[in-house]
């Protein structure tokens, strides 16, 4: 809620809450005017940057009217003004002032959608096998290592020979 205190001209906000675009009819404000303000009728404006709104004062009191809180105006500041005026020509405006920055407000997402259950049984069925396989591929790496025959060392030996026959270029 806000609250305005109005001496003659002057603005003063007493209370105010952030602004957050999007929003309808949920800021309320109320106004307190000295008795220069007596037998006026009496219009708030709401206005950001060149769109300003009038609202008739209902019991002192009115809403931020929507149009200004769109979300083109996030970023933007929103300022209020009021005037009075009676049927013999008097007007008393006063000078206008901040209520604060339009904060950008939460707007509608898509909506999610489930994954079909096929889809994902699918996956998970492909992950555990590449798991599997993975594991698999590792034990036989590890296992290729150590588990060297007699037969392997021979043809191990045989190749280094015939490659180096004078078994000088072997270093051991």
């Amino acid at each position: 809620m806000f609250k305005l205190q109005i001496n003659k001209s002057i603005i003063k906000v007493k209370e105010k809450e952030p602004i957050v675009s999007g929003a309808s009819n949920i800021y309320s404000v109320s106004f307190e005017f000295d008795s220069e303000w007596d037998n006026l009728m009496r219009t708030a404006v709401f206005k950001v940057e060149n769109t300003a709104i009038d609202v008739i004062l209902e019991e002192n009191k009115c809403s931020v009217p929507w149009e200004v809180l769109s979300g083109d105006n996030v970023g933007k500041a929103l300022w209020v003004g009021v005037f009075g005026s009676d049927e013999d020509g008097v007007r008393l405006p006063a000078i206008w002032n901040q209520l604060g920055i339009i904060h950008p407000g939460t707007e509608r997402g898509v909506k999610g959608k489930k994954p079909r259950a096929d889809i994902v049984a699918q996956i998970y069925s492909a992950a555990k096998e590449a798991e599997k396989k993975a594991s698999e591929a590792l034990n036989v790496a590890n296992n290729a290592i150590y588990t060297l025959t007699d037969d392997d060392k021979a043809e191990i030996a045989n190749m280094v020979i015939s490659t180096f026959p004078n078994g000088d270029e072997v270093m051991y």
